[in-house]
């Protein structure tokens, strides 16, 4: 899920991977718990985006995108970190060498370095779906106390980053998406985060 998610704030969406999302029992495997206000909001709306999905949505989903992340005029919903806790509310700030450094102490890098700050939702989550695996991991082969470390490095990374500004970011989605899958997605990030922290 919280790949999807990542994939979700990253790229323009496309109709295979709507496709592979419902086809391939996505909602059905949600992972955390469904009783959470949030996880049975976005939930909801995506099953209602679902059902009334065709190809021809398409257009809609792309041009919602654009205006809540890219901006067409606005951004309406700016995915970093940095323009919601830094003083001037920019980017490129403080919160974005901070997740950097983060990303380093596991051996990743986000791959337009300079480009697109790393403090975008996007990373983040993909951070915390590799700190995930990498626990899975190291429980597999029973290095118990290896996995206790990075599990914790992962808690810490969502209360001091996500967890920080994910109600900021959530609520502009909520205020602006045209479509219920922005919505759905905005509340199932604030889900993750906030079962995650």
């Amino acid at each position: 899920m919280l790949y999807f998610l990542s994939d979700a704030y990253l790229n323009v969406p496309r109709a295979d991977v709507m496709e592979t999302m419902w086809s391939g029992g996505l909602l059905e495997s949600w992972p955390l718990d469904r009783t959470h206000t949030d996880a049975a909001a976005g939930l909801e709306r995506m099953v209602r985006f679902t059902t009334d999905w065709t190809p021809d949505s398409m257009a809609l989903l792309e041009w919602d995108y654009m205006r809540l992340f890219i901006g067409v005029g606005k951004t309406h919903a700016p995915p970093f970190e940095s323009v919601y806790l830094s003083e001037e509310h920019i980017l490129f700030e403080r919160e974005t060498l901070e997740v950097r450094q983060w990303y380093a102490k596991y051996g990743l890098r986000v791959p337009q370095l300079h480009v697109v700050p790393d403090d975008h939702i996007g990373y983040e989550l993909f951070f915390v779906a590799r700190l995930s695996d990498r626990v899975a991991s190291l429980l597999d082969s029973g290095e118990t106390e290896a996995a206790t470390a990075v599990r914790e490095d992962c808690r810490r990374f969502v209360e001091t980053h996500p967890h920080r500004w994910v109600d900021l970011f959530v609520s502009r989605i909520l205020g602006h998406a045209q479509t219920d899958f922005y919505a759905a997605i905005g509340l199932m990030t604030r889900s993750v985060v906030q079962q995650s922290a």
